[in-house]
């Protein structure tokens, strides 16, 4: 890219920043808003759980229009969708209202990190390194700080006033989104756009950074599912306790995975195969992560296991979607939105194997084995499909 970059550049980061700031701010504050309005505890887990269920009925239709029309009008269109569901957040009066609300968000904002994913794999060509280290940054950063920020707006101005404070930062990805979409179709008109690397990505390759992605998001359904139950039954902490811990839990790993992202996501894009270590990195971090809370819940045992899992997120995240958003330009929507369903169906895995186990089973932490066992089976496979490239390329 040339002259204008650097404003396609803001722009394109403004919009990766929005697209992970509300679902990291409003997600943790759902359920508690949903029991203000007068919803039982089941009816509120249903309510959490309508973003998800909707989502992964939409990503696939997304994922098949991002690959068919404009994928920067998709974009734009989906903001513009977004901002009017923030704004809808405002404005129910009962729990059943909250419900469709929170489906409305799950299938538009979903879609949003395909589809930026997509375009900047389809825009950035030239100082890649440092494009693709800067966009898991600027991802990570609002996944951090998205539940803090969340906590001080609710004590100071309720739970409308976090919805409120995101209109703004919608209106300003509008407005960059407007730029990248003039920017696609001037790069679109002179067939400027990447279509993909000289060597097709293969397919053990891309299942490799799935299944990745999925046991990934397994540890973190897990975590959210049931640490905070563990924590209750086995240190007798109390239920606000208890949640301050997995939101601190949280934070840790995510603020110590950006450090680990700045490091892996610039080596990642230079090959498959070093993409396809930083996955097995990640898993180890993983089974390491889970193993320990299998052993012990204890303070230290907590702090180890976040920062484990900050290594398996800064190397996971940044790797899968290098191979992914590295198929061919005709299949890059439905590929991206392929890993987003993949983070979904770990992360309701985990929540509900987790949780299950919890009321069945024997052994006080037994629910995060399904993570850990996970994770040492993808790690297996991950090292599989490197050996089998290795080999392929020596011949």
């Amino acid at each position: 890219m040339g002259k204008g970059s650097l404003s396609f550049y803001i722009s394109l980061y403004i919009v990766v920043f929005i697209t992970m700031i509300d679902h990291s701010t409003i997600s943790p504050i759902v359920a508690q808003y949903a029991k203000s309005l007068g919803a039982s505890d089941s009816l509120a887990g249903i309510i959490v759980a309508s973003y998800s269920m909707s989502a992964l009925i939409s990503l696939p239709v997304v994922g098949l229009l991002l690959d068919k029309v404009s994928r920067a009008g998709v974009v734009q269109s989906l903001i513009l969708a977004d901002l009017a569901v923030v704004y809808l957040y405002t404005l129910p009066r009962s729990p059943t209202e909250l419900l469709v609300v929170r489906a409305l968000h799950g299938a538009v904002d979903s879609a949003l990190f395909p589809g930026i994913l997509a375009v900047f794999r389809d825009m950035v060509t030239r100082r890649l390194e440092t494009g693709f280290t800067l966009y898991w940054v600027v991802t990570g950063t609002p996944i951090a700080i998205g539940s803090l920020l969340a906590r001080t707006v609710v004590l100071h101005y309720g739970f409308r006033g976090v919805f409120y404070a995101l209109i703004p930062l919608y209106v300003a990805g509008l407005i960059a989104s407007i730029e990248i979409s003039r920017r696609y179709r001037e790069a679109l008109a002179r067939r400027a756009l990447w279509e993909g690397p000289r060597d097709p990505v293969a397919l053990g390759t891309l299942v490799a950074a799935y299944v990745s992605a999925y046991i990934l998001y397994t540890g973190i359904g897990t975590v959210v599912g049931s640490m905070s139950i563990s924590l209750t039954r086995g240190l007798g902490l109390p239920r606000e306790a208890a949640a301050a811990e997995v939101a601190w839990w949280a934070f840790q790993a995510t603020l110590f995975s950006l450090l680990v992202m700045a490091f892996t996501a610039r080596h990642v894009v230079r090959e498959v195969s070093k993409a396809l270590w930083a996955l097995a990195i990640g898993l180890s971090g993983v089974a390491l992560s889970m193993g320990l809370l299998l052993v012990s819940i204890e303070s230290l045992s907590r702090t180890l296991s976040s920062l484990f899992f900050g290594v398996a997120l800064g190397t996971v995240l940044p790797a899968s979607s290098k191979i992914v958003s590295d198929t061919h330009y005709k299949y890059r929507g439905r590929a991206s939105a392929l890993l987003s369903v993949s983070f979904l169906t770990g992360v309701i895995t985990g929540a509900v194997a987790s949780s299950r186990l919890l009321e069945t089973a024997h052994g006080l932490y037994t629910n995060y084995l399904p993570a850990a066992a996970g994770a040492s089976l993808g790690l297996l496979l991950v090292l599989y499909v490197a050996s089998r490239r290795r080999a392929s390329r020596s011949t």
